[in-house]
């Protein structure tokens, strides 16, 4: 390529770039040996700036052409900064160019091949198709919106359907829709892609299922539990104790060494879930701390807890519910993570009574946690019967808050309850795996209520 006085090759495209060309009119030409020559007119170099010439035919070249036309969605309307990519099967070269606020776009200088081609916007379906180029081409596609739906329900306890819950996709208050009698709740033309859905009540737990896959032109269904929200004293650590600014109202505190358990204010120091102060577990030396709560009141059935945790242990950080003798029953461990996540368990009482809560330390030295938001719900009976809370369409003797009829005050309760598959997410937080049961407590369960009717019975044949 000689443009003036200067001289330069063309790349593997054919493109080229002469450097120091005087200013004002020029001529290239295009020497390609026994292929022929070509030249353009440019009718201006200005200095300081970079002129463009027009292509340069040679003879016995390929030829090339545009491929060209127009991007609209599916009412018509044009979709600006729409892409069309072509990648020749021959060599895998790319040809690409954008669409204008007019939904137009306009592939140049595209040689003789077979090309893949695809058409994309954001948050639309994806073009693919396979292009014959052997002179100038046309190409118009209407992209279609890439949205699915769901579907769900919402049950409260003992399964049964919870109207006039509401709930949010995403966390957008703008989204939210309300339950109808049965429960049912639907969302259209949601974005394809992980969607998170929240459903709230008051009195009861919240729940989220964070992982709702949503593809094109399909609905994708889920189901979320949410338990009856029971009292927890002082849930996120707002209250002082007797014994000062940093003792902890409502739990019982055992650390060793002592300080390794404390309630801090959290405003600028990492921040909590809700609220400005949380349990901290820390200490430069390694430590251990029960902090616990024993809740009494509560009647025979399937609850869950859970609390808010941020961690950084080497050691261990777990939530454990113990019954009235101070048995474990069950118990979950809380990840390390880089924000608060929801530890949850799902747990069965066998028998009228009262459990613990506690979060349990054991750390090495430097290691720390953060707990906040611990919360408390009833999920229903083990097995329904009539005229209990989960048949409420059998007439029944209602409960007493705090009576064994009725596991207690309801309190708004924002932690989740999602599915099964994704229990203990919260908006914005990631769920910490699937639900447990203490291992044998079905088995327990069974075996006394098998023990109680064998004792009716007997009773009744004296």
């Amino acid at each position: 390529m000689t443009v003036g006085d200067v001289t330069t090759t063309t790349n593997r495209h054919g493109g080229y770039v002469a450097a120091g060309v005087t200013p004002g009119p020029a001529t290239v030409s295009a020497d390609a040996g026994d292929l022929g020559a070509g030249s353009a007119k440019v009718a201006a170099v200005t200095a300081g700036s970079v002129a463009k010439a027009g292509p340069i035919r040679v003879p016995g070249t390929q030829r090339m052409h545009d491929v060209s036309g127009t991007v609209t969605d599916a009412d018509g309307q044009p979709l600006r900064d729409a892409g069309v990519q072509l990648v020749a099967e021959s060599d895998g070269d790319i040809y690409a160019a954008g669409a204008d606020e007019n939904g137009r776009y306009a592939v140049r200088n595209v040689p003789d091949g077979t090309y893949t081609v695809q058409v994309t916007k954001a948050g639309y379906v994806t073009v693919t198709e396979r292009l014959e180029v052997k002179d100038d081409v046309t190409l118009d596609r209407a992209l279609e919106r890439n949205v699915g739906a769901i579907a769900g329900r919402v049950l409260g306890v003992g399964d049964q359907p919870l109207a006039g819950a509401t709930v949010t996709l995403d966390g957008g208050s703008d989204t939210a829709v309300t339950t109808g009698e049965d429960g049912t709740f639907r969302f259209d033309d949601v974005p394809a892609g992980a969607r998170s859905v929240t459903a709230t009540k008051d009195g009861h737990l919240s729940g989220t299922d964070a992982a709702v896959k949503v593809r094109f032109g399909e609905t994708a269904s889920l189901t979320l539990r949410l338990a009856r929200s029971i009292a927890v004293a002082n849930p996120g650590f707002e209250e002082p104790g007797d014994a000062g600014e940093r003792s902890l109202a409502g739990w019982q505190v055992k650390a060793e060494p002592e300080a390794a358990a404390v309630r801090q204010d959290r405003t600028g120091f990492g921040g909590t879930h809700e609220g400005s102060y949380g349990l901290s577990l820390w200490s430069d030396d390694a430590f251990t701390a029960d902090v616990s709560q024993r809740i009494d009141g509560l009647k025979a059935g399937r609850y869950v807890a859970r609390a808010a945790t941020y961690s950084g242990m080497t050691g261990t950080l777990r939530l454990e519910v113990r019954d009235d003798s101070g048995r474990t029953i069950a118990e979950r461990e809380a990840p390390r993570s880089d924000n608060y996540v929801f530890t949850g368990i799902d747990f069965t009482l066998p028998q009228d009574g009262a459990v613990t809560i506690a979060i349990v330390a054991d750390g090495n030295a430097a290691d720390w946690a953060v707990a906040d938001a611990v919360e408390l719900g009833y999920r229903g009976m083990q097995t329904a019967q009539p005229g209990t809370p989960d048949n409420p369409d059998v007439p029944g003797e209602p409960g007493t808050p705090g009576t064994p009829a009725d596991p207690g005050d309801a309190t708004d309760g924002d932690a989740a309850d999602g599915e099964g598959r994704k229990p203990g997410t919260a908006p914005g937080l990631s769920a910490t795996g699937a639900d447990v049961t203490a291992p044998g407590l079905a088995a327990l369960t069974l075996g006394m209520a098998g023990l109680v009717l064998a004792v009716r019975r007997r009773r009744a044949g004296r």
